[in-house]
């Protein structure tokens, strides 16, 4: 198939699990797929894609702006944007930019390198953003928990930024209204990739989960389907909405916990976090030019 011939892809953890099963499905329908990822057989992944790979470890704030920086340089579009990257973790555990992990990973990363690449995304409208997340994720968020502080757990980091990420897609979709650009927040449910498996602490919970919604989860490759589906389709993702559930539907977003207010609050305390200006310039940055 060559139905996406021509077209840039960007697939932030795209080594491994719904990430490398969505590269695949997208060089398989002819775009040009770069993937980022931590792991170094990446490069070998990249290859059999016919893409390209660039090694980054996306919970550092730096190295988000390091790969979005030699992303620019190497292309002048971008049609497709996808995050699959996600850690999980029960104690708490910080990166060396002092972020809790799962946070810095699983949202502020997403949130940053949108900014950095949207001008690039918009020159090349239609353009598309999906997150796979855990949208609808329960509970309200805590202004006073971003960034997570010192007393939460990188389980309860990891819940604050599924619910700040369901609030971000909203506003940017708010504010991407007129551009020709998506923004999709997906919840994939039970997958089997591992995530939970592998994390430190969480291995018993994990067997026990895994046991009791075996007949349910589903296979990296299947659920890739939903998330290549709305990058491929032109109408899919404004008819299924920003916030999708675990069965591919459309979730509520009128409920209190998604209120304006606090989607503006989230999407301004981000911006200070990371010190962008409104229009997503990383302040530091321009800064240094300015003083050169």
């Amino acid at each position: 198939m060559t139905q996406l011939k021509g077209q840039v892809a960007l697939v932030v953890g795209g080594t491994k699990g719904i990430g490398r099963a969505i590269a695949k499905g997208l060089a398989e329908q002819g775009a040009n797929v770069t993937i980022i990822g931590r792991s170094e057989d990446g490069q070998t992944i990249a290859r059999a894609l016919r893409g390209t790979f660039l090694q980054a470890d996306v919970s550092l704030m730096n190295e988000v702006k390091r790969v979005a920086q030699t992303f620019l340089i190497h292309h002048d579009r971008l049609d497709i944007l996808i995050h699959s990257a996600d850690v999980l973790r029960f104690k708490r555990q910080e990166t060396t930019e002092g972020l809790e992990l799962s946070f810095a990973t699983n949202y502020l990363s997403r949130f940053l390198l949108n900014a950095l690449l949207l001008e690039c995304l918009k020159e090349s409208a239609p353009a598309r953003i999906i997150h796979i997340a855990a949208s609808g994720a329960p509970g309200r968020l805590d202004p006073d928990h971003i960034p997570p502080p010192p007393k939460l757990s990188s389980m309860q980091g990891h819940n604050v930024g599924q619910r700040a990420n369901d609030l971000y897609g909203l506003e940017l979709a708010e504010r991407l209204k007129g551009t020709g650009i998506s923004i999709n927040i997906l919840n994939p449910g039970m997958v089997d990739t591992g995530i939970r498996r592998n994390a430190p602490g969480f291995k018993t919970i994990a067997r026990i989960m895994e046991f009791l919604m075996r007949h349910t989860t589903q296979s990296p490759e299947q659920y890739a389907e939903l998330p290549i589906s709305l990058a491929t389709s032109p109408t899919l993702a404004k008819e299924r909405g920003v916030l999708i559930g675990t069965k591919g539907n459309a979730l509520k977003s009128d409920e209190p916990k998604y209120n304006a207010s606090l989607r503006r609050t989230l999407w301004e305390q981000s911006e200070r976090l990371l010190e962008l200006d409104s229009n997503g310039v990383d302040l530091i940055a321009s800064a240094v030019v300015e003083t050169v």
